[in-house]
């Protein structure tokens, strides 16, 4: 169960951990007590942080060493099957996981060296189940039962400053898993599907109540600016309805469809996607679509990036997989005015 692998085998944990199901439902739905604080939630959730291989911060791009170009900041530690990091501040946290499949594995911090490494905990979930929150990192611990099924043994937080762990709530039975949706100075802000109810616990684990009349999208997919957007994925013809909605909760600012083999990232209102035709971006609201780049010789049509967070500056970075000889999974770029995609010169097998 942990050997072998590849980049992106915690897609789909982290779709488990994420919001799936129903179509999107805009606050303006939503009536009770608590609905008013819908756009601070959403606001707060587009600052999460998840575990990812390239991250941009104080200016300073910072990868994997896999992915490391020239100028950019190598992370010890972080290989092809480790489940990515997170920068905070003068420090990094990653996994260490070594392989693919779901098991406890170790989570670690370093300086942005990798010096003074510290194990945090050696229980978390080996991928999808950490998310930084400010200078806090929220995360799941797990254990295998006898009959090597993983079960969550609580959720917990660790104070990058004072390097406490904090727990947040007990473990969860059966099919429950926590979702993550957002954070404040007082309380953390979550969902325990499958049922849809957004929670709320205060940071030392107290007072945990349910909130009144608040509805969160469940197929949400970024925060960007003052709008949210909201994905509709039909798997059968590779095609995505996207919807945006405003983030004070009160209008749909339209929508679109993409027949896209993978999205890749999205930015002031453009989601930047790739298929068989090339790299493109459209316009959520407008409808408006530029063909950015058409697909590099010998690759395949099918493109993964790096999720929201592939748009490093002026360009989108993301991995397309190559028909040729050698090594299988490219680096690449594509200005997102537009231009050639171009290899950066790093590649690397999965397997």
């Amino acid at each position: 169960m942990r050997k072998g692998g590849t980049l992106f085998a915690g897609l789909g944990l982290l779709l488990l951990l994420a919001f799936t199901g129903r179509a999107a439902t805009s606050s303006n739905e939503a009536n009770g007590p608590d609905a008013d604080i819908f756009p601070k939630l959403m606001i707060n959730h587009g600052k999460i942080v998840e575990l990812n291989h390239i991250a941009e911060h104080d200016g300073q791009i910072y990868a994997s060493g896999f992915l490391c170009m020239p100028g950019w900041n190598p992370i010890p530690g972080v290989n092809i099957y480790t489940g990515g990091f997170a920068v905070i501040g003068d420090a990094v946290i990653y996994t260490r996981p070594q392989g693919t499949g779901a098991f406890p594995t170790e989570l670690y911090r370093s300086d942005l060296r990798g010096g003074n490494e510290t194990i945090i905990t050696d229980d978390v979930a080996s991928f999808g189940a950490v998310w930084v929150a400010g200078e806090r990192v929220i995360f799941a611990s797990v254990a295998e039962t006898p009959d090597e099924e993983l079960v969550c043994t609580g959720i917990f937080w660790y104070d990058m400053n004072t390097s406490q762990i904090t727990r947040l709530m007990d473990g969860l039975v059966d099919d429950a898993y926590f979702s993550l949706v957002s954070f404040d100075d007082d309380f953390v802000y979550y969902q325990i599907s499958p049922t849809l109810n957004v929670w709320r616990v205060r940071w030392d684990g107290t007072q945990a109540e349910a909130l009144q009349g608040v509805l969160f999208p469940d197929n949400l997919y970024a925060v960007d600016s003052e709008y949210f957007y909201c994905l509709s994925p039909d798997y059968d013809t590779d095609a995505i309805g996207i919807h945006c909605y405003s983030i004070d909760g009160e209008n749909s600012k339209g929508g679109c469809t993409v027949d896209a083999a993978g999205l890749i990232a999205m930015r002031d209102g453009w989601v930047y996607f790739g298929n068989e035709t090339g790299i493109h971006k459209i316009h959520a609201s407008t409808g408006e679509t530029v063909k950015l780049a058409d697909l590099a010789p010998n690759m395949r049509g099918w493109i993964f990036g790096f999720g929201k967070n592939g748009i490093i500056g002026d360009s989108i970075y993301f991995i397309a997989y190559s028909d040729e000889d050698g090594p299988s999974s490219r680096l690449y770029k594509v200005p997102l005015r537009g231009g050639p995609m171009t290899f950066q010169n790093a590649s690397w097998n999965e397997s």
